[in-house]
């Protein structure tokens, strides 16, 4: 959770900092798929908002939270919740109505393993690298439609093996200002 208040201070911050006049300021919200490195572990189903400042350049700053759903843990009594922040610096480049991004970042993602039988849950936090790509259409100069594919590396799961990634494919919509 610490980790988690640093990086969205630290996007806080990186947006104050940017001066109104050279950027354009967006927020949007999405629903989101994810999918997992097992194949004992569903997808699910999440959103997620986010927000950041875009330089004239294509240069962008992003800060992001994600609810990426309950993942059920097939032929166990198990399920999976995983919650993540993230703070990304990207590339946007546009083309009249139609753009494609890029970002990397760090996030920290808390992954709850709940039995669904009532013998409790457990915690664990995880920092990792954090990626991104997607392309935008705007209906206008305030309104985009934005879908993009996310990925969270080393993200601890309570399995025996090492770290996994989560994969997460969103749509949503962007209001630009």
């Amino acid at each position: 959770m610490r980790i988690r208040n640093q990086l969205l201070s630290l996007a806080a911050m990186t947006l104050i900092a940017v001066p109104a006049a050279q950027a354009e300021v967006y927020f949007g919200a999405s629903v989101s798929n994810s999918s997992y490195d097992y194949e004992n572990v569903d997808n699910s189903n999440g959103w997620k908002a986010f927000g950041g400042v875009r330089l004239d350049n294509g240069l962008y700053f992003e800060a992001q939270y994600h609810e990426l759903g309950t993942a059920d843990v097939s032929d166990q009594p198990f399920e999976l919740e995983f919650t993540s922040a993230a703070a990304f610096i990207g590339y946007q480049g546009r083309a009249d109505r139609f753009g494609f991004f890029g970002k990397v970042g760090l996030h920290n993602t808390t992954t709850e393993l709940r039995s669904t039988r009532g013998w409790g849950s457990e915690e664990e936090d995880s920092t990792g690298l954090a990626l991104g790509v997607g392309l935008s259409f705007a209906f206008n100069k305030y309104l985009a439609l934005r879908g993009e594919l996310d990925g969270l590396m080393n993200v601890k799961d309570f399995s025996d093996s090492e770290d996994s990634s989560v994969w997460s494919g969103s749509l949503g919509l962007e209001a630009r200002f």
